[in-house]
């Protein structure tokens, strides 16, 4: 009988051993996954991306970020002033600008809170006053990917970095950053 009682204490002690690992295993591997994104999370990342082609466009509300955004160049703006620096001089011509497109919003979850990608097309009106008589035609001037990281913030959620990648290359602009 004492063999019999040891071989079952061995038994009970390897079955809680594996039941223990696994458990450790599993809150492991949680704990490195991000937070799940809610509805309402996905509603409002599409909404800063749709307020953000009506920001730059006509420079209103001078683009609300506080972030690093890297152009296709590799120009970095950094900081709230800066990019509002930035939405004045794209943005400067006026509340009825139309340029910047959105489309293609794709948001995933992320440690800090979420990345994403964003097509875009900038598309080039020569003014207000063009009508269908007009023989000046409508320009394409570019397509581009932006590269996002967002945050939640008091406020909502907002970019943490935004970087350009033009089209039809596998580059990204050079030296992005991270946010101070």
């Amino acid at each position: 009988m004492t063999e019999r009682h040891s071989l079952t204490i061995v038994w009970i002690a390897l079955v809680v051993g594996i039941l223990v690992a696994a458990f450790v295993a599993v809150r492991a591997q949680n704990r490195s996954r991000p937070a799940a994104l809610t509805a309402m999370d996905y509603v409002e990342i599409e909404q800063l991306n749709a307020a953000y082609g009506h920001y730059i466009d006509t420079g209103a509300d001078e683009g609300q970020a506080d972030a690093v955004f890297t152009r296709q160049n590799g120009d970095k703006y950094i900081g709230r002033e800066r990019i509002a620096g930035l939405g004045r001089i794209i943005g400067s011509r006026g509340p009825k600008a139309v340029a910047h497109f959105a489309t293609n919003v794709w948001i995933q979850p992320a440690p800090d809170g979420a990345v994403g990608q964003v097509y875009a097309v900038i598309i080039r009106f020569p003014d207000d006053k063009m009508d269908e008589n007009d023989p000046r035609p409508v320009d394409v001037k570019l397509g581009a990917r932006y590269h996002d990281t967002y945050a939640k913030t008091a406020e909502g959620w907002r970019f943490k970095t935004r970087t350009v990648v033009m089209a039809g290359s596998n580059r990204a602009a050079q030296g992005t950053a991270a946010p101070r």
